[in-house]
C-alpha cells in the first residue's frame, strides 16, 4: 500500500473516530436533558397535586395575560 493511500486511510479513521466521539457526547447530553425535563415535569405535577386551586388560578391568569399580549379578542370587533 502506498504512503498516500495509508495516509488517506488514517485520515478517514481519525475523522470516523471524531464523529463517533461527537455522536456519543451528543447522546449523553440528550439523555441528561431528557432526565432533567422529566424531573421538572415531576416537580410541576407534585405542585399541582398539592395546590390544585392555586395552580388553576395561576393558569387562568397566565392565559389571560398571554391572550392580552397576543391581541386575542376572540374574534370580536371593539369598534
Amino acid at each position: 500500500m502506498s504512503d498516500e493511500a495509508r495516509s488517506t486511510m488514517e485520515s478517514i479513521q481519525s475523522a470516523t473516530q471524531a464523529v463517533a466521539d461527537g455522536v456519543s457526547e451528543a447522546a449523553g447530553r440528550a439523555t441528561t436533558a431528557a432526565r432533567q425535563a422529566s424531573d421538572g415535569v415531576s416537580e410541576f405535577r407534585a405542585v399541582i397535586r398539592r395546590q390544585p386551586i392555586t395552580m388553576a388560578f395561576l393558569m387562568l391568569g397566565m392565559g389571560y395575560v398571554l391572550g392580552r399580549i397576543s391581541g386575542g379578542d376572540g374574534g370580536r370587533d371593539r369598534r
